[in-house]
């Protein structure tokens, strides 16, 4: 609803009307490459969690925040922009007061990953650019989205870019599309 009010195309569940307007995703070519764990193993490689089903009407109407926003590339820029413009939405508008984004921000954990594999580096829910994935400034962080959709923001450019795709690949992370469009971007 706070997105809906505001325009912005970002949606956690689609309804039948919004499914229609969505186009089919396709498959990786291969299984994504991650650790050889079970945690791994459960987060990709179960039929429930198979690429094989993004398409699949129920998917796409469950309100499953972690992993199943549908959004266009405008509306996830939209969402974190505030994160680096001070608060502010793109209006000017104070959409995070100060405390809550100096905590939104603040480094929680860093080390390798459990699941992907990478050593990250995690605020609150969003990657720091510790492996270039979000463009080449270390100030810029950011989430990426199994498949190659990606968002970034950079608070010392007051920039975010994102990247959606129907075509998946096999990135957990660090899709080259989406590092070369927000590369350019500098």
């Amino acid at each position: 609803q706070f997105f809906e009010m505001r325009g912005v195309e970002v949606h956690c569940g689609l309804t039948p009307a919004e499914i229609a307007r969505s186009s089919a995703m396709t498959k990786p070519p291969r299984a994504p490459d991650h650790r050889k764990s079970l945690l791994a193993e459960i987060a990709f490689l179960k039929p429930w969690s198979a690429a094989a089903g993004v398409s699949r009407e129920a998917w796409m109407a469950a309100e499953i925040p972690a992993s199943n926003i549908h959004a266009t590339a405008r509306g996830l820029a939209e969402i974190v922009h505030p994160l680096g413009n001070g608060g502010r939405d793109a209006s000017g508008g104070i959409a995070i007061n100060d405390v809550a984004l100096r905590e939104a921000l603040r480094p929680r954990i860093e080390g390798d990953d459990l699941v992907l594999p990478f050593h990250l580096r995690w605020t609150a829910g969003l990657m720091a650019n510790t492996n270039g994935f979000f463009g080449p400034s270390l100030s810029a962080f950011g989430s990426a989205g199994f498949g190659g959709s990606a968002v970034m923001v950079d608070p010392a450019r007051r920039m975010s870019a994102a990247y959606v795709m129907n075509k998946m690949s096999p990135a957990l992370a660090g899709d080259p599309r989406a590092v070369r469009l927000f590369t350019s971007l500098y």
